[in-house]
């Protein structure tokens, strides 16, 4: 029973590293399995769900830091618009307008 323990977690070190980018060679290498066994396990669909679920949470992870930094965003652009040079104005209201043209129709 504790090999089979010390086999999932080895498949979900696996999972992180693939989830990662990482290449199978480099993450058998770093946990101690060969080439062939991360070649096969590759192929498990339970793996590939792990793979597959740690990709989404990392890509939900980012959406979420990205909206966090939104409003410093605009904020620092609203303070350039200020600017006394002619040139940083300019680009920071294009900017505030070139973004105001992704913002969803129903806003």
């Amino acid at each position: 029973m504790a090999k089979g323990r010390a086999n999932l977690e080895k498949q979900r070190l696996f999972a992180e590293g693939k989830a990662r980018g990482k290449t199978s060679s480099q993450v058998a290498r770093e946990i101690g399995i060969s080439e062939v066994t991360a070649s096969a396990w590759l192929k498990l669909p339970e793996v590939q769900g792990m793979i597959r679920e740690l990709q989404v949470q990392a890509w939900q992870e980012s959406q979420n830091i990205l909206l966090a930094s939104q409003s410093v965003a605009i904020q620092t652009l609203i303070v350039l618009l200020r600017s006394d040079d002619e040139s940083v104005k300019l680009k920071a209201a294009k900017e505030l307008l070139d973004q105001c043209k992704s913002f969803p129709n129903y806003l």
